[in-house]
């Protein structure tokens, strides 16, 4: 008899949550809007190699050092130009599972927001360094900045929707159930070097021709509203 007062109990307790989590299912709209809009592309990235492959090992390393060590020095003339160097490494190379030689390479990475002076720098650079990559996007400041905008024109959208759909319904009043904020940027434009390309730049030591074109920013709002 306890047993089945318990039961009881527990089947009155639990009957006002099951109503409340049925409630929310009535009379409750999807809802998506979105807004978009183009950023310029106002900082450049590009990845230069210095490299060399030779008998011996330490005059392989000296020579990539020393390359890399005159391409920082050509990078101060141009203080507005962050500079970073990356992964060095040296490995041997075989020949019919036989050291015949070692090769060493290092790169480094220029970041800057002035295109022209990003490509004088690199001209000078491409004398000793190969271009591996180079890429355009919006600076982290652009790129806040069109999302907060998008932002309040996203929800001003999604809103306008509500407005919508309340005026068709029978239950005028409203509630936002949940709602999710989304934002998506298109990838960054990227250039990469190849070896018929990167002979050519080296070989003519000119500034080479960039574009750096927009990124697509995308705020997407969605959620359910309840009508009640």
């Amino acid at each position: 008899m306890k047993n089945i007062l318990l039961i009881l109990t527990g089947l009155v307790v639990s009957m006002p949550l099951a109503a409340d989590q049925e409630d929310i299912l009535f009379n409750v709209v999807s809802l998506q809007a979105e807004a978009q809009r183009q950023v310029n592309n106002n900082e450049m990235t590009v990845y230069l190699q210095a490299e060399y492959e030779g008998s011996d090992s330490t005059a392989v390393a000296n020579t990539v050092n020393n390359k890399m060590q005159w391409a920082l020095q050509q990078a101060q003339q141009f203080p507005d130009i962050e500079l970073q160097t990356h992964s060095y490494s040296t490995y041997p190379v075989y020949n019919k599972n036989i050291i015949s030689g070692w090769r060493a390479h290092q790169s480094v990475r220029l970041v800057g927001q002035n295109a022209k002076k990003m490509t004088d720098l690199v001209a000078i650079l491409q004398a000793k360094l190969l271009v591996k990559n180079m890429s355009f996007a919006p600076t982290r400041a652009a790129y806040r900045s069109a999302e907060h905008a998008l932002i309040e024109q996203a929800m001003a959208a999604f809103k306008a929707k509500v407005e919508i759909i309340q005026g068709t319904m029978e239950k005028k009043n409203f509630r936002i159930v949940n709602i999710d904020i989304v934002t998506d940027q298109r990838q960054p434009q990227h250039r990469r070097g190849n070896a018929k390309m990167m002979t050519s730049l080296a070989d003519s030591n000119t500034r080479p021709g960039v574009s750096s074109g927009t990124s697509k920013v995308t705020v997407t709002v969605s959620g359910k509203v309840q009508f009640f």
